[in-house]
């Protein structure tokens, strides 16, 4: 690099005289000779250069390896060193100030040349990563997601000021702790399986959960995560980003009340108890009309499900037979085909008890067990329904301990036919209809006297507003009876 400009420090006049000639004669500019570490500390900061080439033995206190550590602490000057003593405790301590070139005296002109090149491109490389590095940490730490960064262990090694206010904790306290801690605040089992898969698959992405929080509320999240690695495509760490979610599960717990008469939440197996598939396909179905991409298997042709043609889901048969659209009841096979199913969907296995018959408990438990985890990890709402009267009673509880139970929403006391009614005029009025009596009696399939009575029942009550439009009247909910889905 042509014109750059070097600090001679060499206590030997005439061998620094001879050495600023030589450098003049390869093109740079000598901006001044130092014989001390005092004298070349002082015309570093006054002259600074971009590179000194410091002779180890000095002249009064101190020696070169000495100014050389100051020149880099204090102007961030990167030295060569050149010296006649190559003894190891030299080289020891000469190593330890990071030189950016050694040279044993006498030297030729062209490893001279070639060592003032090589340490300048050093140099320069070094200040550019430097500078990319302290961009990227303020984008980290001015991010207004968590961000955290763990070794190969899962032990945190950095975090942004926004981790450190989600998590409640110093960056101090962060460090050291096990990443698998804030990946749920259900304890360790779930964290460790999501450390798991993320260490299969490379990656997860947008897995909702929740975190403790200061006022001891659930703090709704989203997590990304990804393995960090080196070329030649060792791990070498992890890296993770927590959002925020409140305001979106505040809003999609809002619709599901509007559109679903079943409490029902992303990430949960849930267990239905019936003979025949009943509730579990009304909840099913809840779910598709909700927006759910729904999945299913079963034991029931599809044409028993959807007489009108193909079911507006994926489905699979369950049958021994085989055949198109169809799985046999292996459970690997059941398995891989709802692993590779799209995140977020609606997903329900029908009749567990002939899977059961078709395995064995233990393995089907394993599967059952298996299902809880992809629903966790996948986003899923995955619905399994078997008959009671098939299982010992040991072998339900078993099930019922891997899975939730559903639960009807709320209906603030009312009956179940009324709180049908007020619910469908709830749905109507979230898309801006009003709808009328004769609507709602054929969308029922009720009577006209019987809808009738339910709706002035609910008028009554306070949770309907009939009003007059034309010769007919519109329904309304009023703030009671929007209450009765929103508590």
């Amino acid at each position: 690099m042509a014109g750059e400009r070097i600090l001679v420090v060499e206590d030997e006049s005439i061998v620094a005289r001879d050495l600023k000639g030589r450098l003049e004669a390869m093109g740079y500019e000598v901006v001044g000779i130092a014989g001390t570490q005092d004298d070349a500390v002082s015309r570093a900061g006054e002259l600074r250069p971009g590179l000194a080439l410091m002779d180890i033995r000095l002249g009064g206190k101190g020696d070169g390896i000495e100014a050389a550590a100051a020149l880099r602490r204090q102007y961030d000057i990167p030295s060569i060193f050149l010296t006649a003593y190559v003894d190891d405790d030299t080289l020891k301590r000469a190593r330890a100030t990071e030189p950016f070139g050694y040279l044993v005296k006498p030297f030729q002109d062209r490893e001279l040349h070639a060592t003032i090149e090589i340490a300048l491109y050093k140099h320069k490389t070094e200040k550019a990563i430097r500078a990319s590095e302290t961009r990227l940490r303020t984008l980290v730490q001015l991010a207004p997601d968590a961000i955290v960064m763990a070794d190969k262990d899962g032990l945190i090694t950095l975090c942004n000021r926004a981790a450190c206010s989600l998590f409640g904790c110093r960056e101090a306290e962060l460090a050291g702790r096990r990443i698998a801690e804030h990946f749920s605040r259900e304890g360790p089992e779930k964290g460790d399986l999501v450390l798991a898969e993320l260490g299969k698959n490379g990656t997860i992405r947008n897995l909702e959960t929740e975190l403790p929080s200061g006022t001891g509320d659930p703090v709704p999240v989203e997590v990304s995560a990804s393995v960090m690695q080196d070329d030649a495509g060792a791990r070498t760490g992890f890296v993770a980003i927590w959002r925020d979610i409140t305001e979106r599960k505040r809003a999609r717990r809002e619709m599901m009340s509007r559109l679903m008469a079943h409490e029902l939440e992303d990430g949960n197996l849930y267990l239905v108890k019936e003979a025949a598939p009943v509730l579990s396909l009304e909840c099913f179905r809840e779910l598709l009309r909700a927006g759910y991409r729904g999945a299913m298997l079963s034991r029931s042709p599809s044409d028993r499900l959807s007489p009108e043609g193909s079911p507006p889901f994926e489905f699979r048969w369950i049958s021994r037979r085989g055949g198109d659209g169809s799985l046999k009841p292996d459970l690997p096979a059941l398995e891989t085909w709802i692993e590779g199913l799209r995140r977020n969907q609606a997903v329900l296995v029908d009749r567990l008890d002939y899977i059961v018959s078709e395995n064995s408990f233990e393995n089907t438990l394993h599967f059952v067990h298996r299902l809880r985890e992809m629903a966790y990890l996948r986003g899923h709402i995955i619905i399994v329904s078997l008959d009671p009267a098939t299982m010992a009673a040991t072998e339900l509880r078993a099930f019922e301990k891997e899975a939730l139970e559903i639960k009807a929403r709320s209906g603030k006391g009312l009956p179940e036919d009324l709180l049908e009614l007020l619910r469908l005029v709830y749905q109507q009025n979230g898309t801006g209809i009003k709808p009328t009596m004769r609507e709602i009696s054929s969308e029922l399939s009720l009577s006209r006297p019987t809808a009738r009575k339910r709706i002035c029942s609910l008028v009554r009550g306070g949770h309907l507003l009939a009003n007059a439009r034309g010769r007919s009247k519109v329904l309304e909910l009023t703030e009671k009876g929007r209450r009765v889905f929103l508590a």
